[in-house]
């Protein structure tokens, strides 16, 4: 086995001795991959097409592969390109983190039926909130009120297995002994004609042994913004293309 390697001349990185927040406990470090002056694309973008890509396997399925990889490139995976759907990425409201990446959501759709989520929902007022992106750092989906109202009541009239409470979640179910779950489909409409139509096991997670909770919750006060976070994103080939300015996505395992 060779390994090929580059040196980086000139990478800022930091060194902490006091840190706070989930992100970070129990972590070695953390590689920035947001679009923010000082992340690690930010600075070694040019060197390789200002494009990043990776794929997460399945959590909580004991047959799924516990490996995955995060590449640096300016090609995609060769036999995935033809299946790769895009949306463009979004100008960064005043304001806002520079290093969010902002998306377009046009709706939200359940067993293919669009749900009555007011347009405005998905747009950033003139105070600069609101909007949507898309996060590997996080790890469940949250939505504004009130389309996760509109979401979560949805879900409860077609989910018909007996419910159980966990927090955070609003809706839950003991899955012992169930095989052939009956669950509804879900899928996401993105700006660009682009439809995010995830499998099951990305949107009612493994919350707890033998425990299935939609992993999709209300937006906690003073966050603000719609966030797709990075359960959902499992068994996808998902690609941050930068230069072009959008978000690319491919269904895979």
């Amino acid at each position: 086995m060779t390994s090929n390697r580059i040196r980086i001349p000139r990478v800022a990185m930091g060194c902490s001795t006091r840190h706070k927040g989930p992100n970070v406990k129990g972590a070695d470090g953390i590689l920035g991959l947001g679009q923010g002056s000082i992340s690690f694309p930010s600075q070694i973008g040019h060197l390789y097409g200002d494009k990043f890509s990776y794929c997460f396997p399945s959590h909580g399925n004991s047959t799924s592969s516990t490996s995955t990889y995060l590449v640096f490139s300016d090609r995609s995976l060769d036999h995935l390109k033809s299946d790769l759907g895009y949306t463009p990425f979004l100008k960064n409201p005043p304001g806002a983190p520079d290093t969010f990446y902002y998306i377009g959501i046009e709706g939200i759709k359940i067993n293919g039926k669009r749900l009555p989520i007011p347009r405005s929902i998905w747009l950033v007022d003139r105070l600069g909130s609101g909007g949507s992106i898309v996060d590997f750092g996080t790890t469940l989906t949250y939505l504004l009120q009130p389309s996760y109202g509109i979401l979560l009541a949805a879900f409860e009239r077609l989910v018909i297995y007996p419910r159980i409470s966990l927090d955070p979640f609003d809706l839950c179910f003991n899955s012992f002994g169930l095989e052939n779950l009956r669950l509804p489909e879900f899928s996401i409409e993105f700006a660009g004609s682009a439809s995010f139509r995830p499998p099951v096991d990305n949107y009612f997670i493994h919350a707890a042994p033998k425990i299935r909770c939609l992993g999709i919750v209300s937006v906690p006060p003073l966050f603000g913004v719609n966030l797709i976070g990075n359960m959902m994103h499992q068994n996808f080939f998902i690609e941050f293309d930068r230069r072009n300015s959008r978000f690319g996505f491919a269904r895979t395992n």
